[in-house]
């Protein structure tokens, strides 16, 4: 077992490393727990220990130091002399990376395997003599296809000129073979028929023509001539003022005057009086009566104007749109209609001029005298309505002759390629049975399918190589880990690769690969190269990357992986994993005084660099169940403390227990400003912490200006005043540890 890291040189932060003297540190025991934040040292400390595996340390090539094992002392140059395995960030990288290739066998069956391998033998031979088989089978198939294939290519080129036209699409192979699959019956036409089929289908079509509306005009007609006839007839009873009734238009001009002028008011156009007397007489004359049949005559000149209106606005199609055979009757309707529209137009506007007479004489009875009368102009549209649908009629029913047509083309030339089509179908099919004769298993003669033969010597050959075991058993231990199936390890060549379902894992997520990883190393430590009750295992942070569900698995993991192991180091930065690990090695029974606990402190040294060293675990950190507590202490420390050396980690801790505090205060989505807003405290303080923790926190890796020390113990004794200042109850129980 390794007792101390006595001294290490040229290794980053542990540069210069002593082990310290007296009795300030214990010795490692056989279950050792470093606990250490991130930047603190945990990778560089496990990358020692695995040069005691490889002798090389990439980032370190003049890595000195000196360990002391119950052998005695080991140095750089002692590569191999203590059995160890190192899980660290290295190890993933190295072992599992992208995936890529094979992983390096894990060595675990040792019996003897000859029957196994003279089946393998028989199986291989056989696997040999079919995929033989099948490779002379696939080929005659293609090679019937494609004869097949030429056929239908060429018919398709013929149809395609017989056709050329009839469609939008050109037409080709695809569309042959589809046809020919859908007819129930050949036939192949004689040439006179052919030749009908091609002048049917290569006629040109002509679009429908819509019918003419009959009813409106013939309607309003009707309605005109039975307003004219009872509203000339009609007559109003008034008190008739002689020169007004001998003369319509001045009487209508008296009419609209009248609202012009009052009793007693200047004539607008002679300029004498207009006598109140006057007035009324006038009034008398235009009563209401008379009125209401002025409005009705005004409406009749309303209807008279609409009907010719759409008279005029009748358009009839050309003659060029019919098919040649109605074109002669379509024109000489069209001219009679022309004819009897102008004589319908003509009565129309003489009926209007009658009934604009009336309006100026409604106090006479007037005979309407005009014919009005649109029988004639309705039959020639009826006529014409009977030659549009003689045309439509034929232009639907000549689409169907047409693709009838074309159909019985495309049936007569793939029915002459039938029999030629028949023979290669008949081989094929008679191929494609041996193919799946070779392919498939067959339950009499107790051959398996290709498929499954493959897979059974894929099988022996991994049992053979003694990796199959292995593999089935980092396959059943993965899908613990991870709660599902998706992923396996399949021997290949000398080693595994990591497949997704049926095909080779690409992008793993972190998560999966520190999964796989870890899974792989705790089976690795099963090895036949490896005795791990005789060796030491170095953990280091197996939980990387993983997600909070998946940290009680890899504890899991890590118990019965190390447990027989009879030196155990286990590093992490993680509180909650700690905690798993201290309650574990706390309770192991009859362990005693066979484990110990660490920590890992990085203080500033000259320069502003990073050193590290091992000091014995916090007790605030094994005895509470929050790693808030921990920092609260190194805060309340380094404000009585205030060194240079112990300000490294400060600006971090500050703000963790800052945003902690916040967040037991506050318990919202909000940003750090907006909870230190809500707290009532120095506003100035406030703003240096929230200032300090956003711009002085930094990166793991880098080191601490020595100028900001005064400002980070300012800033930590403001934490902890606003602390004891806001929840003093809180502050108290904190300043407990």
């Amino acid at each position: 077992m390794i007792k101390k890291v006595k001294s290490i040189n040229n290794m980053g932060v542990f540069d210069g490393y002593r082990w310290p003297t007296g009795s300030t540190l214990s010795e490692f025991k056989r279950f050792n727990i470093i606990y250490g934040s991130n930047g603190s040292g945990k990778t560089t400390l496990s990358r020692l220990f695995q040069h005691l595996v490889s002798g090389v340390c990439e980032p370190f090539p003049d890595l000195k130091y000196t360990l002391e094992s119950d052998t005695g002392a080991k140095k750089e140059s002692n590569t191999g002399s203590i059995p160890i395995r190192v899980f660290n960030a290295d190890y993933v990288r190295l072992n599992i990376g992208e995936i890529e290739g094979e992983l390096i066998p894990i060595f675990i069956i040792g019996e003897d395997q000859k029957e196994l391998q003279a089946q393998l033998v028989t199986q291989e031979k056989e696997l040999q003599l079919r995929k033989e088989n099948l490779n002379e089978l696939t080929d005659k198939i293609e090679v019937l296809e494609k004869a097949r294939g030429k056929e239908f290519t060429s018919i398709a080129s013929q149809i395609g000129l017989a056709t050329k036209g009839l469609t939008s699409r050109t037409y080709r192979k695809p569309q042959a073979e589809s046809a020919y699959s859908k007819i129930t019956e050949f036939k192949i036409c004689s040439e006179e028929e052919l030749i009908k089929l091609s002048l049917t289908a290569e006629q040109k079509q002509l679009d429908n023509i819509d019918e003419i509306e009959l009813d409106s005009i013939e309607s309003e007609v009707a309605a005109i001539l039975i307003d004219s006839n009872r509203l000339l007839a009609a007559t109003v009873e008034a008190i008739v003022i002689p020169r007004l009734k001998d003369n319509p238009d001045i009487s209508q001009w008296v009419e609209r005057g009248i609202a012009l002028h009052n009793p007693e008011s200047m004539c607008e156009f002679c300029g004498h009086t207009v006598t109140e007397d006057r007035l009324k007489s006038l009034a008398a004359h235009f009563n209401d009566a008379d009125k209401a049949l002025k409005d009705q005559l005004q409406n009749l000149i309303s209807e008279y104007e609409k009907t010719l209106q759409e008279l005029q606005g009748i358009s009839l199609p050309s003659k060029l749109q019919f098919f040649d055979e109605f074109q002669e009757d379509f024109e000489n309707y069209n001219t009679s209609l022309c004819e009897e529209i102008n004589d319908l137009k003509k009565s129309l506007k003489s009926g209007k001029k009658m009934v604009e007479k009336k309006i100026g004489s409604r106090t006479e009875i007037m005979k309407f005298d005009i014919e009005l009368d649109s029988t004639a102009f309705i039959k020639t549209l009826v006529q014409i309505n009977q030659i549009l649908k003689k045309h439509n009629d034929k232009s639907e029913s000549f689409e169907e002759a047409r693709t009838s047509a074309s159909d019985q083309i495309e049936q007569h030339y793939l029915s002459t390629i039938q029999s030629e089509i028949e023979k290669y179908d008949t081989e094929l099919a008679k191929s494609q049975a041996d193919e799946k004769s070779v392919r498939d298993c067959n339950a009499e003669t107790g051959q398996l399918s290709l498929d499954d033969l493959q897979a059974e010597i894929k099988r022996k050959r991994g049992l053979i190589a003694n990796t199959q075991k292995a593999a089935e058993d980092l396959t059943r231990k993965l899908e613990i880990f991870l709660g599902r199936k998706e992923l396996r390890f399949d021997p290949e060549g000398d080693g595994y690769r990591i497949y997704r379902k049926s095909v080779t894992a690409q992008g793993l997520s972190e998560g999966e690969k520190t999964a796989i990883s870890f899974v792989y190393f705790s089976v690795q430590l099963e090895d036949q190269d490896f005795d791990k009750t005789n060796g030491v295992v170095v953990v280091d942070d197996p939980i990387s990357s993983l997600d909070a569900s998946s940290t009680y698995q890899a504890f899991a993991f890590l118990k019965e992986a190390v447990k027989d192991s009879k030196q155990v180091f286990l590093l992490t930065h993680n509180y909650d994993f700690l905690k798993l690990l201290l309650n574990w090695i706390m309770n192991i029974p009859k362990a005693g005084n066979n484990r110990s606990c660490f920590m890992l402190k990085a203080n500033a040294a000259s320069g502003g660099e990073r050193r590290s060293t091992i000091a014995p675990l916090d007790k605030a950190l094994m005895e509470n169940g929050s790693e808030y507590v921990f920092l609260f202490k190194q805060v309340r420390d380094y404000v009585c403390d205030g060194s240079i050396e112990n300000a490294y980690p400060m600006p971090n801790v500050i703000r963790k227990v800052l945003e902690q505090f916040l967040e037991f205060m506050c318990p919202t989505a909000e940003s750090t400003y907006r909870k230190l807003e809500g707290i009532v405290f120095d506003s100035v303080k406030k703003t240096a912490l929230n200032k300090y923790a956003n711009d002085f926190s930094h990166p793991t890796g880098k080191g601490l200006d020595p100028s900001l020390v005064d400002e980070t113990r300012n800033n930590a004794a403001h934490l902890l005043e606003m602390i004891q200042t806001v929840a003093p109850i809180h502050f108290a129980n904190l300043n407990r540890n």
